[in-house]
């Protein structure tokens, strides 16, 4: 399992809060991108709350119960694999770069039938947001109290390194000629590798998995590619510089 695991937050969504009760408690719902995670549940804890599962966390607890492992006497249990469809480099603002991932697991019933689940945006979960405010109770008494606001704080799991990367590299697929495997609903698609800058949002496709290991984020950034030397930046540059005047040409040729 990948290591070197560490809170980065970054950005702000909101959640849904029901209008039943009074307390504020197991009342609040993360939105639908997060997935449940030890992290997730970890952070729900330190605030008395239980970690309230939305529905693809429900959709993929049925999907273990019809899948149960080779310690429930699932004998096809063996067969269970997993594929990682993307991975993302991602840097925040302050430059710390951590990992997530978008996977498909592929499991198997008591009677050998596959069966596949696939799950986004991993590597990421919600931390809530907290305020301090002043009650007073129906004595008149006032106390300071820290509660919930309502919105929640992306935070990540898995801080880039090498090792944290060649472990998720183990379930990638970079040979176009893979054969399909049971449960496959078609030909194997190569795994995408990105990175992807918070400042902006900006997404960009990475050439290669090596690429995305050894390549330094600014250059994977400009060029898609590890970059080895001042020359082939340059030459890359014009070469892009070249594009965009062409296609700014026949953009003013259309407009005629």
């Amino acid at each position: 399992m990948p290591t070197d695991r560490r809170e980065i937050r970054s950005g702000q969504s909101s959640v849904v809060e029901s209008n039943s009760g009074g307390d504020g408690k197991g009342y609040m719902q993360p939105i639908g991108k997060y997935l449940e995670s030890p992290e997730a549940v970890a952070e729900y804890k330190k605030t008395g709350l239980v970690y309230p599962r939305n529905y693809k966390d429900n959709a993929y607890q049925e999907f273990l119960e019809r899948t149960p492992g080779e310690s429930e006497g699932n004998e096809f249990a063996s067969q269970n694999y997993t594929r990682v469809l993307a991975i993302y480099r991602v840097r925040q603002q302050g430059g710390k770069e951590f990992i997530t991932w978008s996977q498909r697991e592929v499991r198997f019933t008591p009677l050998g039938n596959p069966e596949s689940f696939a799950k986004t945006n991993m590597g990421v979960y919600p931390v809530l947001r907290h305020q301090t405010v002043r009650e007073e109770d129906k004595r008149g008494i006032r106390r300071t109290i820290t509660r919930p606001t309502g919105e929640v704080y992306d935070a990540y799991s898995l801080s880039f390194t090498v090792e944290n990367l060649d472990n998720l590299y183990k379930d990638c697929n970079d040979t176009p000629d893979l054969a399909m495997q049971p449960g496959d609903t078609m030909d194997p698609v190569s795994t995408h590798y990105y990175v992807k800058d918070l400042r902006n949002g900006t997404t960009i496709t990475v050439e290669s998995y090596q690429d995305l290991r050894d390549g330094k984020f600014e250059d994977l950034y400009s060029y898609g590619k590890k970059i080895e030397s001042d020359r082939e930046a340059k030459d890359l540059k014009r070469a892009q510089e070249k594009q965009r005047k062409k296609i700014e040409e026949a953009k003013r040729q259309r407009l005629g």
